[in-house]
């Protein structure tokens, strides 16, 4: 009897593993098919930046609709450090109180030239999401809810520590990334979504640990 019941428990557990990894797959596709689409987004967070040469800890607004991106680093105390506005064509703009306004065609470069350190934007538009950029080679490992746990791309590792549910979908709460000495860690405190705003008018949605 005992035989017999352990067969039937090892058959079951058989059975119902390949079932859970279908449908973590089919979570995750949904998840990449409904966080690509979403294409008006921002956050209220905090950042810390560490390398061998430098290190920052700042709160940031950044606020994404499509391609363009408005990014504002501030004080601890509220007070603006630095403004990155991007568009598609990968140009930015750096703003910075008591200084000339520069352009470049390198958001990480002028970062990393005027500020002492960088931010890899082009990921993070994705990363942030929660998925990895189109088109690039990737290798990741899912939870059992079809969400990034940690991802590599572009040379970055990077490790998503905690989701936050926002409107019905699951957001990342808190990532970290990793490039050679580059230390990143990133906390979302609010998140904000919307599908029909321009950048500055994104509608905030409380958001839940």
């Amino acid at each position: 009897m005992y035989l017999v019941s352990l067969l039937l428990l090892l058959s079951a557990c058989a059975v119902r593993g390949p079932v859970d990894e279908r449908q973590r797959d089919a979570s995750w596709q949904q998840r990449q098919q409904s966080l690509l689409g979403l294409n008006e987004w921002g956050f209220d967070g905090r950042a810390s930046v560490n390398d061998q040469h430098s290190s920052a800890s700042l709160n940031l607004r950044w606020r994404q609709s499509a391609g363009h991106y408005d990014i504002r680093l501030m004080s601890f105390l509220g007070q603006q450090q630095a403004r990155l506005q991007g568009s598609g064509d990968g140009s930015v703009i750096l703003s910075q109180p008591g200084k000339p306004t520069l352009q470049a065609t390198s958001a990480t470069s002028l970062m990393q030239q005027e500020l002492g350190w960088s931010l890899p934007l082009d990921g993070l538009n994705f990363w942030l999401r929660g998925i990895p950029m189109p088109g690039k080679a990737a290798d990741w490992r899912l939870d059992e809810n079809g969400r990034l746990v940690w991802l590599e791309q572009d040379g970055w590792r990077i490790e998503f520590t905690a989701y936050m549910l926002v409107e019905g979908l699951q957001l990342v709460r808190k990532i970290r990334l990793y490039h050679d000495s580059v230390r990143i860690r990133l906390v979302m405190d609010h998140w904000q979504i919307s599908r029909a705003v321009t950048l500055g008018g994104l509608r905030q949605v409380p958001g839940h640990d």
